[in-house]
């Protein structure tokens, strides 16, 4: 390409077909541009050599449509992982609540009043009960 062709905005695709080059910026010799992988710079003429063809827009929105599925799977593959992580580590949590309030009402059952036994029981059953219920739940995060 020529000296002149290169435009700032424009989209290049680069020769291997994977990467779409956006020059952001032309400053003598140097091209600062930018793919999916994150910014970069090189000379006109290693730029040159790097790309196929610009884009026109037809093109570019053609190739992103065929990149985003892949990226998408990738993103929602990460997002399930971190939610199943997040899951599970609440359904610890709340394990660990109703073993320490359990242990702790054993141990100081005759320090307590009547009434504030019946409140740690029912924290207890409501822990168990979350418990149970996050539980079940659990299968549907794994498919």
């Amino acid at each position: 390409m020529k000296r002149a062709e290169y435009i700032v905005g424009a989209s290049y695709l680069h020769i291997n077909g994977h990467f779409i080059r956006t020059i952001e910026e032309i400053d003598g010799d140097n091209i600062y541009w930018r793919d999916q992988s994150g910014p970069g710079r090189c000379s006109r003429e290693t730029f040159s050599r790097q790309i196929s063809h610009r884009m026109i827009a037809e093109e570019l929105g053609a190739q992103e449509s065929a990149q985003k599925p892949a990226a998408s799977a990738e993103l929602d593959v990460r997002a399930t992982n971190q939610i199943l992580e997040c899951f599970l580590a609440l359904q610890n949590q709340v394990q660990s609540w109703s073993d320490n309030l359990e242990q702790t009402a054993t141990i100081r059952a005759d320090e307590l009043t009547p009434a504030q036994r019946e409140t740690v029981s029912h924290a207890v059953e409501a822990c168990r009960c979350l418990c149970r219920h996050l539980q079940e739940l659990q299968p549907d995060l794994t498919k």
